[in-house]
């Protein structure tokens, strides 16, 4: 057996090895993508505004995006991480958190006449 069969035949016995039915594809072991997890969403008073703060974290270490949504005010900077929010009346505040393939969502009640 020629040096070149031979070492294409003990790497294609080594990734038989590392698969299975779950996590195989025809290149070798793939690394599944895991999704994005929001910690916690927090708010604070500005004035007569508010700030809302989200913490999320990605188990694969993936740049994350961020989409704010509220149907009752106005979000300044829907796409950070930390925006001011102006609401015209008590709402819930939406968020989605992605990893361009994955994503995790979760909202917060915020009361217009909150002190907080």
């Amino acid at each position: 057996m020629k040096p070149y069969a031979f070492l294409v035949l003990v790497i294609n016995i080594i990734v038989s090895i590392g698969c299975n039915e779950k996590n195989c594809n025809s290149t070798g072991p793939t690394i599944q993508n895991r999704p994005p997890e929001i910690v916690d969403i927090g708010y604070s008073r500005n004035g007569l505004d508010f700030e809302v703060t989200a913490i999320a974290v990605d188990p694969d270490n993936d740049s994350l995006s961020y989409t704010w949504f509220c149907e009752r005010g106005t979000v300044f900077y829907p796409t950070q991480r930390h925006t001011p929010l102006y609401l015209t009346d008590s709402a819930y505040v939406k968020l989605i958190v992605s990893d361009g393939q994955l994503f995790d969502k979760d909202s917060i009640f915020i009361s217009r006449t909150s002190s907080r």
